[in-house]
């Protein structure tokens, strides 16, 4: 039983040094505003990719461009 919560333990202290290892790692954070709140409302450099946030009626959306120096679509395609 106590190996068991000293694991889990650990578990969590890794899980956020992950994170905080990747927030150290995002770099150029923009956030955008469209109307109603929805389209692009967030993108990010993260190692070589850019990250592009979408919201959308259904929820949020993320897409990864493999070139940091793209530009995320200020609007989804309907595939998407």
């Amino acid at each position: 039983m106590r190996l068991s919560i000293i694991f889990f333990g650990f578990l969590i202290i890794g899980q956020d040094i992950i994170a905080i290892e990747q927030k150290n790692l995002i770099m150029n954070e923009k956030t955008f505003s469209g109307p109603m709140g929805m389209g692009l409302s967030k993108s990010y450099e993260l190692e070589k990719k850019k990250i592009c946030i979408y919201n959308t009626i259904n929820g949020q959306k993320k897409i990864i461009l493999n070139n940091n120096e793209d530009i995320c679509p200020m609007k989804l395609n309907k595939q998407d």
